[in-house]
Parts: structure tokens; C-alpha cells; sequence
């Protein structure tokens, strides 16, 4: 490649998680447009580390930190990388329970923050975890779909 097209690299040339990452950045990142230019108020990401290298884990959580400042970042993960870090406050983590075919969620009691607080469980999903284990972290008015 020569000239204007030196820097230009086509989606076939890269790794999945290479344009993954790209599209979690712009999505929190992107401006808007016209006379309001603040982008978007709130933006979700499902599974924000799949695909991505574990070791991209900690630059990720950055970027969904600074986006954070800016506007409300909603994201779901299973991800040890980033649910067993230490810096994520556990006022900011919500439980989420299926009952009867509808799902709940909500903020974690005070007995389990400091259950997590403490290291004694991690809220990450294990093989083998039971809804009753993620309901145990939910207060009672939460599970009961109040």
C-alpha cells in the first residue's frame, strides 16, 4: 500500500477480538451529533471481554471507567478478569435472579457486599452455581420480585 491508503487496514486482516475492541471503544466513546454533541446518556455491552486477550482485561475496565465519567455504562459479564478486581466498588455490581421465567435484578444486600468485600465469594459465575447461590447475595424483597 502506498500514499493515503498506507494506514488502512481491512476488517478481513484483523482478529475478531481486535475489532471487538474497536466497537466497545466506539461505543463509549462516540460523540454525538448536531447542537447536542454528548453522545449517547447510557450505554450497555454484553459480555464486553469476549473475545478480547484476558490480558486486555485491565485496559478494558479502564475505558469502561473513563466512559463512566462522562455517561452510564451498563455491562454484563461473567468475566473473573474483571469481577475479581478490587477497585470495583460492590455498591456498583447488581445481582440478577430468574424466578418463575422473569428475571430480576438489583443491588447486592448488605450481607452480601460484605461477604464480597471480605473475599469470601467471588460474583463471578462458577461451573456449578445454583440460582439459590446468586439469590443469597439479592435481599429478600428482590428475590420475592417486590
Amino acid at each position: 500500500m502506498e500514499g493515503a491508503n498506507a494506514w488502512r487496514f481491512r476488517a478481513l486482516s484483523m482478529s475478531d477480538g481486535t475489532l471487538r475492541a474497536l466497537g466497545l471503544l466506539v461505543a463509549l466513546f462516540q460523540h454525538g451529533s448536531g447542537r447536542d454533541d454528548t453522545g449517547p446518556l447510557l450505554v450497555g455491552l454484553e459480555e464486553s471481554e469476549m473475545a478480547l486477550n484476558p490480558g486486555a482485561a485491565g485496559i478494558l475496565f479502564d475505558a469502561l471507567v473513563e466512559a463512566s465519567h462522562g455517561r452510564q455504562v451498563l455491562v454484563t459479564t461473567h468475566s473473573p478478569d474483571l469481577l475479581d478486581r478490587r477497585d470495583i466498588k460492590t455498591e456498583s455490581l447488581l445481582a440478577v435472579v430468574m424466578e418463575r421465567g422473569q428475571t430480576f435484578l438489583g443491588p447486592i444486600n448488605a450481607a452480601g457486599r460484605t461477604i464480597l468485600q471480605q473475599g469470601l465469594y467471588s460474583p463471578r459465575a462458577r461451573p456449578g452455581t445454583t440460582t439459590g447461590q446468586v439469590e443469597a447475595l439479592a435481599p429478600p424483597a428482590f428475590r420475592s420480585g417486590v
